[in-house]
């Protein structure tokens, strides 16, 4: 017998100060893809519209990062990088959450900020990392051409430096596996009208 207990618990973490929207689309995502129980960690301001457009959503306001220890523990899966932001904030906040050991989607700013450098890909967890060509470009450190010109190999050399999953987003997402051997796919599905804001934010 299922109940909301036996069917996963995510949570999505982002959404500095004016920028909720990008979170809360993720939260959504979690719910219409069939997770039991979705929390939510963002900035103060942003709790009161996702309470009132999501009120199944265990919204919780984060201003001292910190205090998203508390809520780490007993997720079966996290998703980071939605509004995120790379303040100081959205900083602290990835980097706690790579601390641990769940299994992990990084997105958006996430990316950004590890491409940057200032946070690095840690812990014992499964990672995914679902870049568009320019964040892929940031962490290769090259022009958006280079990836556009040789997709398949892009993604497989960012998941090999990343040592993650990587789903290098755009006509023919690109799934590449952090395993030598593993020869990516690409996903045929999809079309134009996935090219609208907040797209990435309900895919992650």
């Amino acid at each position: 017998i299922a109940h909301k207990g036996s069917c996963g618990h995510v949570l999505v973490i982002g959404g500095d100060t004016g920028m909720g929207g990008a979170a809360l689309l993720a939260a959504a995502g979690a719910l219409r893809g069939g997770a039991g129980l979705v929390s939510l960690a963002t900035r103060q301001c942003h709790v009161t519209a996702a309470l009132s457009r999501h009120p199944e959503v265990m919204v919780r306001g984060i201003e001292d990062a910190s205090a998203l220890k508390d809520l780490l523990t007993g997720k079966d899966v996290i998703v980071v990088g939605p509004g995120l932001g790379q303040s100081v904030w959205g900083q602290t906040c990835l980097e706690l959450a790579l601390k641990t050991s769940v299994p992990m989607v990084c997105d958006a700013d996430a990316i950004n900020l590890i491409a940057s450098g200032v946070v690095t890909v840690s812990g014992a967890g499964p990672r995914v990392l679902t870049p568009h060509p320019g964040e892929a470009a940031r962490l290769a450190g090259c022009a958006v051409l280079d990836i556009e010109a040789d997709r398949l190999g892009s993604a497989k050399r960012l998941a090999l430096q990343t040592q993650s999953i990587i789903a290098l987003k755009g006509a023919g997402t690109v799934v590449a596996a952090p395993t030598p051997d593993a020869l990516p796919i690409i996903c045929c599905h999809g079309n134009p009208g996935m090219a609208t804001g907040g797209m990435g934010d309900v895919l992650a």
